[in-house]
């Protein structure tokens, strides 16, 4: 996953400003955990199949997450999702579908050379997928891998089967219209299974796409066994070491210090072309402060916590900006790039009006001074950014030079978890 979190090049927005956090350790080798036990599960050397693509949340790393959207807390209100995709593409006849195949051709008959060519499972973990349409009703089906196993009755689209106890499933009937507005009904599954906060996995869904005669050849060659010893493990340990750097500390509160929030810089392009940035605002809410986040389990541990920074001008809310520093009640200096705030890591970007947006090659950025809630946290910064405009449809970005960077920003109180 890594969670449908990906940061690109877009506008920002306040959303997207509080819609990722990054995982901390302990998360990210779980999911990789979990990704390499259903990846070593599944057959990887098919007769007259290509090799097949593994994917998790659309992406080929099998590593582990990197971020949350940012109100996930596994204690209190989430479980852990994972998600595992394999697919499988035929380029010959899969052994013993030779009569069918040529049967198929004859009557042109293009659903069952489709649904041979190709097979899809995707595994959800802790999440229930969208159940897909088919054109008939879903029967549970017998097998030695699963008790909950449903397939459309014509054996031609999907497969399901769902892990762990206490599941309900039921098919559902689905009125509407053909492209050629006649009527038309479709089903689905319908499924809901209890779930409560946590890291361990409670349950499974696996979701196989393609006909019954390739599904059921995959199917036969997957360790299950493998699959449902998953239910039961992953829940964490409270972990209560702390690093010098990251110390939980009780900050008492200082009186609000009066003053404006600003930030401002110097921008360069390439011709020598030379422009100011600057943007103030008086206002003081959760779109312009500094706060401490953190998700961790445990609130006292701030290994994995970050300090971030928002700010909207006044007078232009399409101007704002925001930073994220892993500089938690200390001071220092950290490197913004690309690949950090892909990662979640380090994160510095804005918007210069409502058309364009600063992403980091690489900004150096230094806090000077810390302060307690109340107190303005001050520091500067500068390097290489580009600069994306969303009118011209280009990936061609100039690179600017950043100089003269700075910013005070009262902080506010932190969100531990």
């Amino acid at each position: 996953m890594k969670l449908f979190l990906t940061i690109g090049l877009g506008l920002l927005t306040v959303a997207s400003a509080y819609s990722q956090r990054p995982t901390t350790t302990q998360e990210k080798e779980e999911d990789a955990r979990i990704l390499k036990t259903l990846s070593a599960a599944m057959p990887k050397e098919l007769q007259g199949a290509l090799e097949p693509s593994e994917r998790s949340w659309g992406v080929s790393d099998l590593g582990g997450t990197s971020g949350f959207m940012s109100d996930m807390n596994f204690s209190t209100r989430n479980a852990f999702p994972h998600q595992y995709t394999i697919a499988y593409q035929y380029t010959k006849i899969p052994a013993g579908l030779e009569k069918k195949f040529e049967k198929a051709q004859l009557e042109n008959n293009i659903e069952y050379l489709t649904g041979i060519s190709n097979c899809e499972v995707e595994i959800y973990i802790n999440e229930l997928p969208a159940m897909k349409e088919v054109g008939s009703s879903f029967v549970k089906i017998n097998n030695a891998y699963c008790q909950n196993a449903y397939r459309d009755s014509k054996a031609a689209e999907q497969t399901y089967l769902f892990f762990g106890p206490s599941w309900s499933v039921k098919s559902e009937a689905i009125a509407g219209e053909d492209v050629f507005g006649k009527p038309k009904t479709t089903y689905s599954l319908k499924a809901s299974h209890p779930i409560h906060p946590g890291t361990e996995v409670q349950w499974i869904v696996v979701s196989i796409s393609g006909h019954s005669d390739i599904a059921d050849p995959i199917m036969s060659k997957i360790d299950w066994k493998s699959v449902a010893q998953l239910i039961g493990t992953g829940k964490f340990k409270d972990i209560e070491e702390e690093t010098p750097l990251k110390k939980f500390t009780v900050e008492n509160p200082i009186p609000p210090v009066q003053g404006n929030n600003t930030l401002s810089f110097t921008y360069t392009d390439e011709c020598g072309k030379q422009k100011e940035f600057s943007i103030s605002s008086s206002v003081h809410d959760r779109k312009n402060c500094v706060l401490i986040r953190n998700h961790h389990e445990n609130r006292k541990v701030l290994e994995h916590a970050h300090t971030d920074f928002y700010i909207e001008d006044d007078r232009d809310h399409n101007q704002l900006f925001m930073m994220s520093l892993p500089i938690v009640r200390t001071t220092g200096t950290v490197t913004a790039s690309f690949d950090s705030d892909y990662d979640y890591q380090i994160m510095w970007r804005g918007n210069p009006d409502n058309n364009h947006s600063f992403t980091a090659s690489s900004v150096e950025i230094t806090i000077t001074k810390w302060a307690p809630v109340g107190g303005f946290i001050e520091g500067y910064f500068s390097g290489t950014a580009t600069i994306k405009d969303h009118n011209n449809g280009t990936d061609e970005l100039p690179t600017y030079t950043i100089k003269n960077g700075k910013f005070r920003i009262r902080r506010m109180p932190d969100e531990l978890k």
